[in-house]
């Protein structure tokens, strides 16, 4: 569920939850807990996403028996872009900000919600995708 299916497309990341439903009768051990253990983002217009955190390292996590609510932050930009000077295996947009090592916002468009799952437990359904639509920002002069 994410506060809203309409933002700016200006990087600000959307806030949320996740239901989850623990039907096992006992605790379940999650072992690749990064990030809050669901990272999700925007997939579309040629974008898919990708997390921007080492599969490897993260902390476990203990799924409680019966519903769980775990907030999320949906992000609204590229997870990943060029450094001047740098090279990239597949096509990214430059990186922007006063050092050049920051990802831009993505662009205008429809985009669908992505969930990486590596962290998921296979027993567990994937999240729904959600469809959400980013707006041109409004230019000041």
């Amino acid at each position: 569920m994410l506060d809203t299916a309409v933002a700016a497309a200006d990087g600000t990341p959307i806030g949320g939850f996740v239901e989850v439903t623990n039907t096992t009768g006992m605790p379940i051990s999650v072992t690749d807990a990064c990030a809050g253990w669901i990272p999700i983002g925007l997939s579309g217009h040629e974008v898919l996403y990708g997390p921007g955190f080492s599969e490897r390292n993260c902390l476990p996590l203990e799924l409680p028996v019966g519903i769980s609510r775990t907030p999320i932050q949906v992000l609204t930009m590229y997870s990943i872009c060029t450094e001047p000077g740098g090279a990239a295996a597949v096509p990214t947009p430059p990186c922007i900000g006063p050092r050049h090592n920051q990802e831009p916002p993505l662009p205008p468009g429809q985009y669908k919600t992505t969930t990486w799952i590596g962290g998921l437990v296979p027993s567990l359904a994937r999240p729904e995708e959600v469809r959400v639509t980013l707006v041109p920002t409004a230019k000041h002069s």
